[in-house]
């Protein structure tokens, strides 16, 4: 099969769901047909019998684990291939989807530290070329099959250790400006939007510290399988991420003001200096009267 036939189904799946948004905004009926709508072109793109869209095996492959999926419960959770995928002789390749967030953002601190010249960039650049590294050491030491010993055991404890304070220190000083001097609350800013909820503040530190080193969940031996303990770890670091937003857009916001990139006046577009004479003389006239 040409690999470009793989992004037929996709790409006709997402065009419709553009269409069943831009219906739903329309005065086409009622707003919440057009994604029923899409649901059922969905279902019947993906179960239909035709052979021209997918293949009688791939066709049951889908049917069969839709089933399982609404059938939540009923059925054994299998999970093998996944850890087949991480531990297997084709772990570079798992390795480097997982690095792509890491390497998009690598190049573009890089470029960044090009165009300005400003070691922010390349510091920032360094935090996630740390987070490269340690995600190689923790997929090859899975995939060494020597869990919690030999050195490939060392260099994930050791890697991840460097890239968790280096993460956490950019967090707290960088992102969030938190550890000021001569503040009201200690470890803050002087500057706080959320002046109500003091306390959030030292809840995000702890917390973010934590989760920054939740890649420990992996070192205590039990029943809770890598595969679940990877769960658990991604679940937690997207709550910190979301967590994460909302003080470093009030760090970005304070920034602004304090740099006068934010104002409440609006310029008028026209001077006003040229009307001042004019407002002298009829008050002078005025005064007359």
């Amino acid at each position: 099969m040409d690999p470009r036939q793989y992004f037929e189904i996709p790409s006709l799946i997402t065009c419709a769901l553009a269409f069943a948004f831009w219906l739903s905004l329309s005065p086409f009926g009622p707003p919440m047909l057009w994604p029923l709508v899409w649901l059922a072109f969905v279902f019947v793109v993906l179960l239909n019998p035709l052979p021209r869209f997918m293949s009688r095996s791939s066709r049951w492959w889908t049917i069969k684990n839709l089933a399982k999926l609404f059938l939540s419960g009923a059925f054994k959770v299998d999970v093998h291939v996944w850890v087949t995928c991480a531990t297997s002789r084709n772990w570079g390749i798992h390795y480097f989807i997982a690095i792509l967030p890491y390497l998009m953002r690598l190049v573009q601190c890089v470029r960044r530290y090009r165009d300005t010249r400003f070691l922010g960039n390349l510091l920032n650049a360094g935090k996630y070329a740390s987070g490269m590294v340690s995600s190689l050491c923790y997929h090859y030491w899975v995939h060494s099959g020597t869990p919690r010993q030999g050195p490939s055991f060392v260099f994930f404890c050791f890697t991840e250790m460097l890239s968790s304070l280096y993460s956490c220190a950019w967090d707290l000083i960088v992102d969030w400006s938190l550890f000021k001097r001569d503040t009201r609350y200690p470890l803050l800013r002087p500057d706080l939007i959320y002046t109500s909820q003091i306390a959030s503040y030292y809840f995000a530190i702890i917390t973010n510290v934590l989760v920054r080193f939740i890649w420990v969940i992996y070192i205590p031996p039990g029943r809770l399988s890598f595969v679940l303990r990877s769960v658990i770890a991604a679940l937690l670091e997207l709550l910190r991420r979301v967590q994460w937003n909302f003080y470093r857009l009030e760090s970005e916001h304070l920034g602004n003001m304090d740099q006068y990139r934010v104002t409440r006046e609006v310029p008028l577009p026209y001077s006003t200096l040229e009307y001042l004479p004019e407002m002298s003389d009829d008050d002078e006239d005025d005064g007359g009267m």
